[in-house]
Order: C-alpha cells, then structure tokens, then sequence
C-alpha cells in the first residue's frame, strides 16, 4: 500500500474504536477524486450543513441526493 492507493475494506469495529479488517481489496487503477464514507452518523451541526461519520464531515450541498432505505 501507498498514500493515493484505493481500497475497500470490510471488518468490524472494535470496543476501543479500533477497525479490524478481514478483507481489504486494493484497486490498480489510481484513486479518484470521488469517495465514499459508510458508518453511524456521529455528530450533526445544522448550521454548517454538515454530519459527521466515521470522523469525516460531510457537506450536505442543495443538490445532494439523499435516500432513505
């Protein structure tokens, strides 16, 4: 692995906070500038327009599509 390189990994979640990873899938391809983050909303701020998971602020823009399972 190096910095730039695109994974995808599945585990779970420790009581320490820590992720344990049973598989991560490295891609060839160069990482793009589109991400996903997928985990429980930790924090909301309403008057950023932002919500937070697994530490990393997301900006809700007007735009944005948003689906309710």
């Amino acid at each position: 692995l190096q910095k730039g390189t695109m994974v995808r990994s599945k585990g779970r979640w420790l009581e320490d906070g820590a992720f344990r990873a049973a598989q991560i899938r490295v891609s060839e391809v160069e990482a793009p500038d589109e991400a996903s983050v997928r985990g429980k909303v930790q924090a909301i701020d309403k008057a950023r327009n932002t919500f937070t998971v697994m530490g990393v602020a997301v900006q809700l823009t007007p735009d944005a599509y948003v689906e309710v399972r």
